[in-house]
């Protein structure tokens, strides 16, 4: 039987790092099943790691949320989208663009 040590540092010479962190939560119940479980956590892992790889080439110091954002009066919004709106994203679905100017 195969050391598990040496399996997880094989995943990682083949740059598979995701599988390596998490193949022991896949379940198996027949191969292609499994190998489509172990397949989707390494998908999962390569897209974390492509976008923290694009925020930081993007030189965002700090990455901030709508969370602790308070809405105050001076804050100036057009008439034809809410406060509620740009917090959901409304303007994705539709295609729509969203720029936001001011002191940060």
């Amino acid at each position: 039987m195969n050391n598990p040590q040496t399996i997880e540092a094989t995943m990682r010479t083949l740059k598979l790092g995701g599988l390596a962190k998490e193949c022991r939560s896949a379940q198996y119940y027949n191969p292609e099943q499994y190998m489509q479980e172990l397949l989707d956590i390494e998908i999962k892992e390569h897209e974390a790691n492509r976008m923290a790889r694009v925020i930081k080439q993007a030189g965002f110091r700090v990455i901030k949320a709508l969370d602790d954002f308070v809405w105050k009066p001076i804050i100036e919004i057009p008439a034809t989208i809410t406060c509620e709106q740009i917090e959901n994203a409304d303007f994705v679905p539709k295609k729509e663009n969203l720029v936001l100017i001011g002191a940060s």
